[in-house]
């Protein structure tokens, strides 16, 4: 929280920012941690003897110099605000200083909010000047990016003046093109901004990435600030290259069935968070496998809400039968299995994410197969996985996250091994969606209106949806029926889109 709301409030001109780590993590623990975020700011390693004086005030213990070296405030425990009142009486800048608060998409081709291959994007952006900085006026931002794949169009806007402490929105907005062709990558965007102010005149370089394109695989981050586990698996995915998007309910609210439609992939990080799946989000989850595609779910508490016994049972082939809280962390997969055989998964250690607290115990439900088990404890099942037809899953009931190589188990996983066999099973047992409904005839009436489209072969129950929008539709159907034709209240006025899905 310190180190978070001061980089977003002050210039790191004024003061430095160091982790202190009190965990007593290894050196290559850290590494891993802290890499795929490129920081900036010096790590303090082996500190965990710290950790223990905390109820004796030493740890967290604050002091803020001046410019000067006059040590301007001290006192053990974290007051935010006595914090920031000193920097705001001591610590001033000679000059204005902007922080990038916002990067807003305004419009796209296809209103998803999303920069795709083809279309002509608007955007703005919201700068803030530091509450310890000097006013400045006449403030202009240029756009630019070498990234190409896009090409810059409007790119110059206004601000005007912006106080100290102030935010603003920069207009007109922003545009750019991306290439037909573009891949999913990040590009880099540059904003060179120009003020003027009672020093004369002041520029500053603003950087911002933005993903360009959608990749097919979306990482949950369930249990968000729980734990930091989920840098383990973004660590594993960016050492086989694999792109991917982030999703963290905690911060972007419920997975909805419109944004897990958007991928063919999707790895779910339970971690700590307790219970895990709620019903909004099981929804969403079961509309992404109606659709198909391939579902992980590393999930150690799904099980605490009995309203997932179902869909864990139907999907996954898997029945939680007890948990056994911290006592397993040693599995191993069927010898013959032709994607998962021969392996051992070894779920602690002082690099894993030690977060394995309630992995489960499972029993293997006709049509599905069990990828392992526990050689601890009842020797239950630890892990499913299964061939839907439509989709592929997998179920892990224990944090997948911790996963890793131990020289006494020679056929041992890392997590980045882990994922590539559970890719090339997906990639070896192709999804094949139900039929969609590409005929759909509509007979509209004064407040009523019908709806008629072919049968599907592989249907057995057909999805209406209703929208204002043709590009963005609820994901609560207004009907569910198993004929192929419908009759829907439609509104009086204005335009209104259907779209029936099918499901199998």
């Amino acid at each position: 929280m310190l180190q978070t709301n001061f980089e977003a409030s002050y210039s790191s001109t004024a003061f430095e920012v160091v982790h202190i780590d009190t965990d007593n993590l290894s050196a290559a623990a850290l590494h891993s941690h802290w890499n795929p975020d490129n920081p900036t700011f010096p790590v303090l390693v082996g500190c965990g003897s710290l950790y223990s004086q905390y109820g004796n005030g030493y740890i967290p213990y604050n002091v803020v110099l001046d410019t000067d070296g006059v040590v301007r405030y001290s006192a053990a425990g974290f007051s935010e605000s006595a914090l920031h009142s000193t920097i705001q009486q001591y610590l001033s800048l000679p000059n204005p200083f902007f922080e990038l608060q916002d990067v807003a998409i305004l419009s796209d081709g296809n209103g998803d909010g999303r920069p795709d291959p083809g279309e002509t994007v608007s955007f703005r952006i919201q700068l803030s000047n530091s509450p310890i900085a000097q006013a400045a006026s006449a403030v202009t931002v240029v756009f630019s990016t070498a990234d190409g794949d896009v090409v810059e169009g409007l790119a110059s806007a206004s601000l005007g003046a912006v106080a100290p402490g102030q935010s603003v929105q920069s207009s007109p907005a922003f545009t750019f093109t991306v290439n037909a062709d573009a891949l999913p990558h990040w590009a880099d965007f540059q904003f060179q901004v120009q003020a003027t102010y009672a020093g004369g005149t002041w520029t500053q370089t603003l950087g911002h990435s933005q993903r360009i394109a959608r990749p097919d695989l979306l990482l949950v981050d369930s249990d968000g600030t729980l734990d930091d586990n989920e840098t383990f698996a973004q660590t594993a995915l960016a050492s086989m290259a694999i792109a991917y998007d982030m999703w963290t309910p905690a911060m972007d609210g419920n997975l909805p069935a419109s944004e897990a439609l958007a991928y063919q992939r999707i790895i779910w990080l339970g971690g700590s968070r307790n219970p895990d799946i709620n019903a909004a989000e099981r929804t969403a989850l079961e509309a992404f496998m109606d659709r198909g595609g391939l579902l992980l779910l590393s999930s150690q508490y799904a099980s605490s809400d009995p309203l997932n016994a179902a869909f864990l049972l139907l999907r996954f082939g898997a029945n939680v039968t007890a948990t056994a809280p911290g006592n397993q962390f040693l599995a191993s997969t069927p010898a013959a299995d032709p994607w998962f055989g021969n392996c051992m998964l070894v779920l602690t250690g002082s690099q894993g994410a030690n977060n394995c607290v309630q992995p489960d115990n499972i029993s293997v439900q006709p049509g599905a197969n069990a990828l392992a088990t526990w050689t601890q404890g009842a020797l239950a099942t630890a892990a499913t996985y299964k061939v839907g037809g439509g989709y592929n899953s997998v179920f892990c009931g224990f944090p997948i996250e911790a996963l890793r190589y131990f020289s006494s188990y020679p056929t041992s996983q890392t997590l980045a091994n882990f994922l590539g066999r559970v890719f090339t099973f997906h990639t070896a047992n192709p999804t094949t969606p139900p039929t969609p409904v590409t005929d759909l005839v509509l007979y509209a009436g004064p407040g009523l209106s019908t709806l008629m489209w072919t049968p599907v072969p592989d249907g057995t129950s057909y999805r209406v949806y209703q929208s204002t929008n043709p590009f963005q539709f609820p994901e609560t159907p207004v009907v569910e029926t198993v004929a192929p034709f419908v009759q829907v209240t439609s509104p009086l006025t204005g335009q209104v889109f259907y779209q029936v899905r099918t499901v199998r």
